[in-house]
């Protein structure tokens, strides 16, 4: 570790420091394939079960702010390396999207199913595609990285007895469930704000 310009740095803020986040960036970008845990900990010195927990959590880190991705090899790569990008969603009404990538001229294209795994305002990691049948460039949701806030407006509905909450803003293009013992009072029709507790995904719809 005494190539980390950063060592001091996490020598104060750890009592066994491991390396920075600059330099395992660094020293990912010299290798010419990923790398995987246990060939980071060799390659980086890393000694002790202390030091392999404190890598283990940083790279967890690296991973969740879009750093790093953890591939189906099980391995850690550099996401300029595998062509993925970091954007905002931009959600539409009819149920797609676009992802808006900063410096990029043109949006890649969401479809409605891979709208499910996100919502306007997410910041997520994606890979670009190729064009669809219209000529749109394509992406494909990798991960989330920031999530849009959890507090939504829209109105309170019941059908059949379920109730759910429709957001005002149309480019939300999903329903929210509430279960009976959190409705506190809403009737048909009324303006609430309901906190999102669980995120649409594929298989599951929103809850609040």
């Amino acid at each position: 570790m005494s190539q980390d310009p950063f060592q001091e740095r996490e020598a104060e803020k750890y009592a066994n420091p491991i390396p920075s986040r600059e330099f395992i960036l660094e020293h990912l970008t010299k290798r010419e394939k990923p790398a995987s845990r246990d060939e980071l900990a060799v390659e980086l010195h890393i000694e002790g079960e202390e030091q392999l927990e404190g890598l283990r959590r940083r790279l967890r880190a690296m991973e969740r702010d879009g750093q790093l991705v953890f591939t189906r090899r099980q391995c850690y790569a550099l996401p300029e390396r595998l062509d993925l990008v970091k954007g905002t969603v931009i959600g539409h009404r009819d149920g797609y999207g676009f992802l808006r990538v900063e410096g990029r001229k043109d949006d890649l294209y969401l479809s409605s199913e891979q709208m499910k795994t996100c919502i306007h305002g997410d910041q997520v990691l994606a890979q670009p595609l190729g064009a669809d049948r219209k000529g749109r460039r394509e992406a494909r949701i990798v991960r989330v990285l920031v999530p849009k806030t959890s507090q939504i407006v829209g109105r309170y509905f019941t059908e059949a007895g379920v109730g759910f909450v429709v957001p005002d803003d149309s480019r939300l293009s999903f329903d929210i469930l509430i279960p009976p013992d959190q409705i506190m009072g809403a009737r048909m029709g009324f303006v609430v704000v309901v906190e999102l507790t669980q995120r649409p995904t594929r298989r599951t719809k929103s809850g609040g």
